[in-house]
């Protein structure tokens, strides 16, 4: 019997976290790229390299194993379920999704799609377990505001950074047998005027201008992009802000806060004038038509075609013209190497 394959080229990641990161991070990233929900996301141990296919050894046969497990063929037609692999390694991914901005490649079997490769930092496995665990620690606002009253009422806004942390100490230790001294603390000591004796490197008072990109009401926060291409943004929780939960997707929010550890956190926020953003944001009505095993569809609009991935557009019946709304933001074509347009929402 033939020893099993596995890649000397592949490097995975396990934790006790690592499935909660597949479940809250992966997979809606996963769903923007391809298009479709499923799919069976293989395991680090069965991944291959550009360079295993240099070897003859044992690569025919995982492939079929690994990847094609569950090959079926029906009336004349093969068909199998499309499988994902969470790689760390960059120099895999060739291609850009035009969606997401990500590096991505995919494995091709008689012209069809058999398997993405996807790229994930492996920042963004420790960003995602370190917010995990602020969030944790994170206490309700009434104990918050709790911490700010005993702070305003103890005269720490006068003292040093030193003497206001010793200072908090004492107070959890009155208030509480369990400290909730963290990193969440620290910032809310700067709210306001910095006084001359603070440390301001620790946190700095400052401004960010994005756009709302993404509601999530399970984790109680909408999500403020600061860029038309990318990631990079910052949350605002609703039970800091409850009122932030009326304002839909595409609206232009300038926040202020303090970063400490390179965490933003936000003490105030305003909505802003679309014409603030350091990019093009605009609210349109169109038409759309989605096609049969098309992998996206455009949105014909008075200033031309929006790009409009799978993800957003579920509801909506192939074949038949659709009246639509939809939020677009400026993004660039790496295929056509222009300036375009793309959704970020699209409704009735």
């Amino acid at each position: 019997m033939a020893e099993a394959f596995q890649s000397n080229f592949v490097f995975g990641l396990q934790g006790n976290q690592y499935q909660d990161f597949i479940e809250q991070m992966a997979r809606p990233e996963i769903q923007k790229i391809i298009g479709i929900d499923d799919y069976e996301i293989i395991g680090f141990e069965n991944h291959l390299s550009f360079q295993d296919f240099k070897k003859t050894d044992n690569i025919v046969s995982h492939i079929y194993t690994a990847f094609l497990k569950d090959i079926q063929k029906e009336n004349g037609k093969v068909s199998f379920k499309k499988k994902v692999c969470i790689t760390l390694d960059e120099r895999l991914c060739d291609d850009i999704c035009p969606n997401t901005g990500r590096k991505i490649t995919a494995i091709k079997l008689a012209g069809v799609d058999l398997a993405y490769f996807i790229y994930f930092d492996i920042k963004e496995f420790f960003d995602f377990v370190y917010d995990n665990e602020i969030q944790k620690h994170q206490s309700q606002k009434d104990i918050n505001i709790r911490f700010e009253n005993d702070i305003n009422d103890t005269g720490l806004k006068n003292k040093s950074l030193d003497n206001k942390i010793e200072n908090i100490k004492k107070i959890d230790e009155q208030n509480s047998n369990t400290s909730i001294l963290d990193e969440n603390i620290i910032p809310k000591l700067f709210s306001g005027k910095a006084d001359d004796d603070n440390n301001i490197s620790v946190a700095d008072y400052i401004e960010k201008i994005g756009y709302i990109h993404n509601i999530n009401n399970d984790r109680g926060l909408s999500f403020v992009h600061e860029t038309k291409d990318g990631d990079v943004g910052f949350p605002i929780y609703y039970q800091d802000f409850p009122e932030i939960v009326k304002y839909k997707i595409g609206t232009p929010i300038k926040a202020f806060g303090h970063l400490y550890n390179n965490k933003f956190y936000v003490d105030n926020y305003e909505v802003i004038d679309v014409d603030e953003l350091p990019f093009q944001l605009m609210r349109l009505n169109g038409t759309l038509k989605l096609y049969e095993d098309s992998t996206f569809a455009i949105i014909r609009t008075s200033i031309g075609g929006v790009y409009t991935s799978l993800d957003l557009i579920q509801e909506y019946a192939p074949n038949i013209i659709h009246q639509v709304e939809c939020v677009a933001i400026e993004a660039y074509d790496h295929k056509r190497q222009e300036n375009g347009w793309k959704a970020i929402w699209v409704g009735k």
